[in-house]
């Protein structure tokens, strides 16, 4: 992706993207995104609902081809798509180590709220507004 504030240099971005002019040079010189300038524009795989307007107008452009410009934000963004590719699903085994560790985070968080609460009742809290007045 090639993100810029002004809509005109977009559109010539996207114009030499599509004549054949290499992406990242173009990534690298224009972006304002110093995330996509430094990676040459390279965003990876996405999925269609990932990144709203963007991720949409990739998939109907359709593999290996230069879309936009698309506003996005605060910014006008040229992207060049790859090759299309089926999502890939892990296995349990694969993925039981994440699983475990992703439900033990909510758990956690979980229980941390729980006992915020709790204090809260036990201990609430009073403001002395005379004595906030005077700091």
């Amino acid at each position: 992706e090639i993100h810029v504030k002004d809509e005109s240099l977009a559109k010539k971005i996207a114009g030499w993207a599509k004549s054949g002019r290499n992406f990242e040079q173009l990534a690298k010189k224009y972006s304002t995104d110093k995330g996509y300038k430094d990676k040459g524009g390279y965003v990876g795989y996405k999925e269609k609902t990932h990144r709203g307007t963007v991720s949409r107008e990739a998939f109907n452009v359709g593999p290996n081809s230069v879309g936009g410009p698309v506003k996005y934000r605060n910014n006008w963004v040229v992207f060049k798509t790859g090759a299309l590719t089926e999502k890939e699903y892990k296995a349990y085994e694969e993925a039981q180590s994440q699983v475990q560790s992703k439900l033990a985070a909510v758990k956690n968080k979980e229980r941390r709220e729980q006992w915020e609460k709790e204090l809260e009742e036990e201990y609430p809290l009073v403001i002395n507004q005379k004595v906030w007045d005077t700091i």
